[in-house]
C-alpha cells in the first residue's frame, strides 16, 4: 500500500510540474494554470522581445492548424500567418505589451478564421509571459490568448 501511495505522489508531482515552465531569471518566466478550457498565465518578469522570432503553437486553447510567425524589431513587428503578411509597432513596458497593427495583405484562404483569431489576440494582448522556448500573449484577465515557440531565425 505504501508503494502504491508513493507512486501516486510521484506521478502527481510529475504531472503538476509539467504545467509550469522552468524558472529562468535571465529571460523571464511564465506560470500556467489550467482550469478546464482556460489557460491562465502569470508574467513574472519582463522579457526582451527585440531580435526574437516565434512560431504560433496555440491560439487560445486550440493547436495552430496553419503556420504563423512573428518577429520583433526594436519597436516594430512583422508576421506571416496562414494567408497574409502583417506588421505594425509594439510597445513594451516591463511585462506590459501592446500591439498597434499596421499593414496587412488581404488574401483569402482556408486559414482565414485562424488568422482573424490571431489578429484579435494581438489586439487584446495586455502583457507577455516568456521562457527560453515559449512566448505567451496574455489578456487583462490573465488568460492566455496565444502561445508561440522560439524560432531559430
Amino acid at each position: 500500500m505504501k508503494t502504491i501511495f508513493a507512486a501516486l505522489i510521484a506521478v502527481t508531482g510529475t504531472l503538476l510540474s509539467a504545467c509550469v515552465p522552468a524558472s529562468n531569471t535571465r529571460t523571464g518566466t511564465a506560470a500556467i494554470t489550467t482550469t478546464g478550457e482556460t489557460e491562465r498565465v502569470e508574467a513574472r518578469s519582463a522579457p526582451t522581445l527585440e531580435g526574437t522570432s516565434w512560431s504560433l503553437v496555440l491560439i487560445g486553447s486550440r493547436a495552430a492548424a496553419w503556420p504563423s510567425t512573428i518577429a520583433f524589431g526594436k519597436d516594430d513587428y512583422e508576421g506571416r500567418s496562414a494567408c497574409n503578411g502583417h506588421g505594425g509597432t509594439y510597445t513594451q513596458d516591463g511585462p506590459r505589451l501592446t500591439f498597434n497593427r499596421g499593414m496587412s495583405t488581404m488574401a483569402a484562404c482556408d486559414g482565414t478564421l485562424e488568422e482573424q483569431a490571431l489578429f484579435r489576440a494581438l489586439g487584446e494582448t495586455d502583457h507577455v509571459g516568456f521562457d527560453d522556448k515559449r512566448l505567451f500573449l496574455i489578456d487583462k484577465r490573465g488568460v492566455m490568448l496565444a502561445m508561440f515557440s522560439r524560432s531559430n531565425g
